[in-house]
């Protein structure tokens, strides 16, 4: 007695055999737990290095466009005005505005990209450390100036292709093998 009404009692195995019925399997579903995601010790100060061992100046090609898409006024594919869009992420860089997720007290800018089912490849700016997310730009919160004068936008373009999944964090092709049959090339195409 006493049982709440949506819980199963448990049958008694001789009540069900011998009479014509069987016992009857309740559908079972595995449960996977989360496990909790690994972060790898990253030195910001040598990131952000890596970041200003450039000349600065306007970005070309991949970058140029996705700051254009999500900075600016540019289309779907990142066509528009791009002077205007690298204005503006240095303006709300500058200003400190407009940023997701909290600020962690730690003073750096990020620019992180994120692959998303909806929209793709995806910019945000963050003033926390991106965990789980790619930072492709850092700059000091109380300089920001700095990393646009100095950016490598190499080093930038080599960490957009890294979450693109084009070249490795060690700058090198990632090997694909080349579909043999046609069954390859049709789940190639699926996916």
């Amino acid at each position: 007695g006493g049982a709440a009404p949506w819980r199963c009692r448990p049958h008694r195995e001789s009540a069900s055999v011998g009479r014509g019925r069987r016992p009857v399997a309740m559908g079972v579903k595995h449960v996977m737990k989360k496990k909790r995601p690994d972060y790898v010790d990253v030195d910001i100060e040598a990131f952000y290095a890596e970041t200003i061992g450039g000349a600065g100046g306007a970005p070309r090609g991949l970058e140029r466009d996705l700051i254009t898409k999500y900075f600016g006024n540019g289309d779907h594919v990142g066509r528009g005005d791009h002077d205007a869009a690298l204005k503006a992420l240095r303006a709300k860089m500058e200003e400190g505005t407009s940023f997701k997720g909290p600020d962690d007290g730690q003073g750096w800018i990020w620019l992180v990209a994120d692959l998303n089912l909806k929209v793709g490849l995806d910019l945000e700016l963050r003033k926390e450390t991106p965990f789980g997310k790619r930072p492709v730009l850092v700059a000091r919160q109380d300089n920001v100036a700095e990393v646009f004068d100095k950016v490598d936008w190499s080093v930038v373009r080599r960490r957009f292709n890294e979450v693109l999944g084009v070249r490795d964090m060690f700058n090198m092709f990632i090997k694909r093998e080349k579909p043999t049959t046609t069954d390859d090339i049709i789940m190639a195409n699926l996916q």
